[in-house]
């Protein structure tokens, strides 16, 4: 493969993983959304949002996937393409990054349960 086309495929392995990383918190948020609205939905309706939110959830567990296959991807990029010096500096950055989302996306479901 050309350093050309490793390139591209790099910034698409890229893309894909930042957009399941914000893909996921939403089907969190949507969970949790229809999970509210199935518990208020009358006998007649209630049919519908359940089967609604399977829908969110295999989007949930899709987005989850992707974002670690690509996670992964991104990994072993770095690690095979960053100088020695540099790799305990971006693993750092990276665990500090990782950290904070993991923290933002408890906090929103928390927030989400209790509102």
């Amino acid at each position: 493969m050309t350093e050309q086309k490793l390139h591209v495929w790099r910034i698409a392995n890229d893309y894909v993983h930042d957009m399941c990383a914000g893909l996921f918190p939403g089907a969190v948020a949507a969970t949790w959304i229809v999970k509210g609205a199935m518990d208020a939905a009358e006998q007649g309706g209630g049919a519908a949002v359940r089967a609604a939110s399977g829908g969110v959830w295999f989007v949930l567990v899709g987005a989850l996937s992707l974002l670690a296959l690509t996670g992964t991807l991104r990994l072993r990029y770095w690690r095979l393409n960053v100088r020695e010096g540099f790799i305990p500096t971006k693993a750092r950055m990276a665990a500090i990054k990782h950290f904070a989302f993991v923290a933002t996306q408890l906090l929103a479901a928390w927030a989400l349960a209790v509102l």
